[in-house]
C-alpha cells in the first residue's frame, strides 16, 4: 500500500522551506497590522481608503492554503487503488 504521507515534497520552489518561513510570517504580520487597523474608527467608515485597507488585510490576514493534495487515479474499478 502507498503512503502519501511519507512521500517527498516536489522540488518546486512554492516548497522551499525559507519561503514558507517567510509566508507564514507575513500572514502572521498582517494579522497583527488587521488587528491595529481595526482599531481605527475610520476602519469601519465604507468611504475611506483606511476601510478598503482594513478589508483587505483581513482577507489576506485569514487566507488558508489546503494542507493536502489532491490526486486522481486512472485504472479499473476495484484493481487494488489503495492509499494511505
Amino acid at each position: 500500500m502507498y503512503g502519501m504521507r511519507r512521500e517527498n515534497l516536489p522540488n518546486a520552489p512554492i516548497y522551499n522551506q525559507r519561503l514558507q518561513t517567510a509566508l507564514r510570517e507575513v500572514k502572521s504580520q498582517l494579522g497583527e497590522l488587521e488587528s491595529i487597523i481595526g482599531r481605527c474608527p475610520i476602519a469601519s467608515d465604507d468611504e475611506s481608503k483606511i476601510s478598503a485597507l482594513f478589508k483587505q488585510v483581513r482577507n489576506q490576514a485569514q487566507f488558508e492554503y489546503p494542507t493536502t493534495r489532491t490526486i486522481g487515479f486512472v485504472g479499473d474499478s476495484g484493481v487494488g487503488e489503495d492509499i494511505v
